[in-house]
């Protein structure tokens, strides 16, 4: 009687693990089905619910808990996506609002330098040439924000072009020649005589190189030093823009990419800038299937390289 009861007793303590045992695995299993089925909502940024039966009340509440929580951050993508969209049409309509008036503005005053009876008048001209001055200004920060505009809507496309990258260099290098010189500026040119192609868009090419060389001027013209140099290895074709000026610290090195950030000194009136042309400059670069980087020493080095794969 004893042993029977002792059986008895095994048996039912066997059963009851067993079960124990189907019910533990039986929730893993629908933990690693959540666990699996969030992965994959996270990494192909999906927008659809997790569904799974189940007859644990904890797992139900798990699940509500959880779906509430993707459409949370769906309606909240989309807002961010509506409020950016919306950001984007405002200053391309604020940019193209704006250029016509001053379009004008410049019209009219290169037609009062052009008359002599004004400018016999030294203080006169002078006036005429500051107004000239300050609306190309504006004019061109206006340009910058559109092109942010247009670069960052779904309506932007480069053009596939095959690209003399070492000509368009020298093309671009001259058109500052005359001004480098006038500020008593070395100028350091080392392209390679071999022609290297890329894959791109002329224009966005010229603008890249435009906001390299452009940037080393304005910022790094106490040195009085520019370098540009190009060449490829078996892979890729490389731009380095170099000047001796006063550098950008290592804690600025990313941030320097970023939209609007502009350094400490540039709210003097001499290194002013509307903070967008090195993130045109990035995006137009990354655009293309090329990188960007900065090596700076102050006052000992600053480096722009950019590469691109070559045809």
């Amino acid at each position: 009687m004893q042993v029977t009861l002792f059986l008895s007793f095994i048996l039912l303590f066997g059963l009851i693990s067993c079960l124990l045992f189907l019910k533990n695995r039986a929730l893993n299993q629908q933990l690693n089905q959540i666990t699996n089925e969030l992965s994959n909502q996270v990494a192909q940024d999906k927008k659809k619910k997790i569904q799974l039966f189940s007859d644990e009340l904890a797992i139900q509440k798990l699940l509500v808990q959880i779906n509430q929580l993707l459409d949370n951050h769906q309606a909240l993508a989309i807002s961010q996506l509506r409020q950016s969209n919306g950001s984007k049409k405002m200053l391309s309509n604020i940019s193209h609002d704006l250029k016509t008036p001053l379009t004008v503005i410049l019209g009219y005053s290169e037609m009062l330098l052009f008359d002599e009876e004004l400018t016999t008048k030294t203080l006169v001209k002078e006036r005429i040439e500051r107004i000239k001055k300050q609306a190309e200004n504006v004019l061109h920060t206006i340009n910058v924000f559109f092109d942010l505009a247009k670069l960052e809507s779904d309506e932007f496309l480069l053009k596939q072009e095959k690209i003399d990258l070492t000509e368009l260099c020298r093309n671009e290098i001259l058109t500052y020649f005359e001004a480098l010189e006038n500020d008593r500026t070395e100028v350091v040119v080392d392209i390679s005589e071999t022609p290297m192609y890329i894959v791109g868009d002329t224009e966005a090419m010229k603008r890249i190189l435009s906001n390299l060389l452009s940037n080393a001027i304005r910022y790094g013209n106490e040195g009085h030093y520019l370098k540009l140099s190009v060449w490829a290895d078996k892979q890729k074709a490389f731009i380095e823009v170099t000047d001796k000026g006063r550098g950008i610290l290592e804690e600025n090195h990313e941030k320097i990419f970023e939209r609007l950030f502009t350094l400490n000194d540039s709210r003097n009136k001499n290194y002013q800038g509307s903070g967008l042309g090195l993130t045109i400059t990035k995006q137009l670069v990354e655009a293309m299937s090329g990188t960007i980087k900065l090596y700076s020493k102050p006052y000992h080095k600053t480096i722009f390289t950019v590469s691109f794969p070559i045809e």
